[in-house]
């Protein structure tokens, strides 16, 4: 079995190997490797697509975060009605403080940063 191997290893040298594996293929080989490149294609611009969306997520969190840190009080970044889409950080923020507005809302405390209590 070893010297066939060699045998047909040995006739592939004159052209190159891709090309002799795909002249030597069956018909069904040939249908498998086409899914396969397909799929290979398919699965690395999927990767570079999410790696071009993951840094661009990075770069906007970077810009909420340094705006953020800048605010007086936790809810003037969204009074100023400021969109940062596709923004994580923006999304998951503007979410919490759509909660704290709906909690003092209905406590009836005020959302300013102002405490209502000043003993506490």
């Amino acid at each position: 079995m070893n010297a066939s191997c060699f045998a047909v290893v040995g006739s592939a040298s004159n052209k190159a190997e891709l090309l002799y594996i795909w002249d030597q293929a069956t018909f069904e080989a040939k249908v498998i490797i086409v899914f396969l490149m397909f799929f290979s294609v398919t699965a690395w611009s999927v990767m570079a697509y999410k790696a071009i969306q993951m840094r661009r997520a990075k770069k906007l969190n970077q810009y909420f975060t340094t705006e953020f840190k800048t605010q007086k009080a936790v809810l003037d970044l969204f009074d100023r009605r400021i969109a940062a889409e596709g923004c994580p950080l923006f999304a998951f923020c503007l979410a919490v403080s759509s909660l704290i507005r709906a909690s003092c809302d209905r406590f009836s405390l005020p959302a300013d940063g102002e405490r209502p209590f000043k003993d506490l």
